[in-house]
């Protein structure tokens, strides 16, 4: 369990500095994809993909008791 806490831990904090990057970006560029650099797309995408990757693992945070379902998965 302690080993399971530190990874949602860890998981947990990725996850807000990628959106608060995510939205520097965005609000700095705005939605139009052509104001941005290279670099700050491969970024958006990037982070974004990330998000998107991330949802089924809130569903193991959300449901009391199912992080020990997560070495399963």
């Amino acid at each position: 369990l302690k080993v399971v806490w530190e990874h949602m831990k860890h998981s947990l904090i990725d996850v807000w500095k990628d959106t608060k990057v995510l939205f520097g970006i965005v609000k700095k560029n705005g939605i139009q994809e052509i104001n941005y650099s290279m670099i700050e797309l491969k970024e958006k995408r990037r982070i974004t993909m990330d998000l998107l990757k991330f949802i089924p693992y809130t569903v193991f945070l959300i449901v009391p008791g199912a992080e020990l379902l997560l070495p399963p998965y």
